[in-house]
């Protein structure tokens, strides 16, 4: 398996790092791990820290043996149990739990803006859109409630508040598409603005 980097923050020292590690494989649980699991997982998590000198493509167990040992278990937060098989403590839940938020936050902070899933979804039917296709081609006046529905896509039965909130959704996407420099990206923000601005009714209750 190849080792990829889940963080590299300063701001944690190893035993936190295998902390991460830890709640990575338990699901945030007091699940029981297994050592070797949890040395392959911090070795792929933070290969920096967890990889032998001079050889960084096996994990060094032994670093990972003195971090639970001499900070984890001593501090309560990780449970040693038999045949080097461990578990989180209820304080070790709570603490790897900040520890995840804290990576998790300095991770989106080193990429900036990022599209999830539903969002490059949402931007690849809208661009293949009819309704896209008819406005890149000049002809917005030909331009119906119907289209309005696909390019924000709920019906006629969807209610007012559902609508209102899959459009302040289609422009937090658009936003970060235009953050991001994404192709067509502007043509799609003034689309949004023109069907909002001409399609009023769509949008308030009657």
């Amino acid at each position: 398996m190849p080792k990829t980097e889940i963080l590299s923050d300063e701001r944690l020292s190893q035993a936190e790092k295998v902390l991460f590690s830890i709640n990575k494989i338990s699901k945030g649980t007091s699940e029981r791990i297994s050592f070797e699991d949890i040395v392959i997982q911090a070795w792929h998590d933070f290969p920096e820290d967890f990889s032998l000198p001079n050889h960084p493509e096996y994990p060094d167990a032994s670093v990972v043996s003195k971090r639970l040992y001499s900070d984890l278990i001593t501090k309560r937060l990780v449970v040693s149990l038999k045949n080097r098989v461990y578990r989180l403590s209820d304080k070790g839940i709570l603490e790897s739990q900040r520890i995840v938020e804290l990576a998790n936050s300095k991770d989106k902070s080193n990429k900036g803006p990022v599209l999830s899933r539903d969002e490059e979804q949402f931007l690849d039917n809208a661009f293949r859109s009819k309704t896209f296709l008819i406005w890149k081609n000049g002809n917005k006046d030909d331009l119906i409630d119907y289209d309005v529905r696909v390019f924000f896509q709920f019906s006629t039965g969807t209610s007012i508040k559902e609508r209102k909130r899959r459009v302040e959704t289609a422009r937090e996407v658009i936003q970060t598409a235009l953050a991001l420099n994404i192709s067509n990206a502007r043509e799609l923000e003034t689309l949004f603005q023109f069907l909002i601005d001409k399609f009023p009714q769509l949008f308030q209750e009657k």
